[in-house]
């Protein structure tokens, strides 16, 4: 059966409650990651975040920019072929079949967290897939184990995709270590 068959019946027959993974309110207002952010970096130039379906973005988008960091710039990071780049280029949400080793970041449509994104974030800024198999790599050997969808926005940073950065106060959200040691050996060195 489908996945969404099954949730479904559980949502129905077992009496659970569903909760989209990046298309939910409440989902998004726990992504408030951003106010974290700035208990450790009050006034950020530059805050970087990978983006799938959007909800992680959306969510520490607005809690920074929802706290008075009015300059702060925050782009999103998402592997070519996306869907929240197109979503701003076509300035309304739209899906698309994306495929990008970075699973993560590859969702058919992006909805809910499009409006947010699109108030608060300056920018969707693209990497490849290998871009993020050497970010992967360089994280690993810095002693991080990073999956390839939390390390797109290292990738970004690294590769020269988020512009003016020299000087400034840059964060860069790592999210997700659902990676396991036979997966890293298909990463380079």
């Amino acid at each position: 059966p489908r996945l969404l068959d099954v949730v479904n019946h559980c949502v129905q027959e077992e009496n659970m409650t569903f909760m989209h993974s990046f298309n939910d309110p409440d989902l998004i207002t726990g992504h408030a990651l951003g106010f974290e952010v700035l208990e450790v970096v009050p006034n950020p130039d530059i805050v970087v975040v990978c983006c799938g379906g959007g909800g992680l973005l959306a969510g520490v988008a607005a809690a920074i920019k929802l706290s008075g960091c009015d300059e702060t710039k925050i782009y999103g990071v998402e592997p070519e072929g996306c869907t929240m780049y197109k979503s701003f280029i076509d300035n309304k949400p739209v899906g698309m079949d994306s495929k990008s080793i970075a699973s993560g970041l590859a969702p058919p449509f992006a909805a809910l967290p499009f409006a947010l994104c699109q108030k608060y974030v300056e920018e969707i800024v693209l990497v490849t897939d290998e871009e993020i198999k050497s970010a992967v790599s360089t994280l690993y050997r810095a002693g991080l184990v990073v999956e390839p969808s939390g390390s797109a926005a290292f990738a970004a940073v690294i590769n020269g995709r988020i512009p003016n950065i020299t000087g400034k106060t840059v964060v860069v959200i790592l999210s997700g270590g659902n990676i396991g040691k036979d997966e890293l050996t298909n990463f380079p060195d």
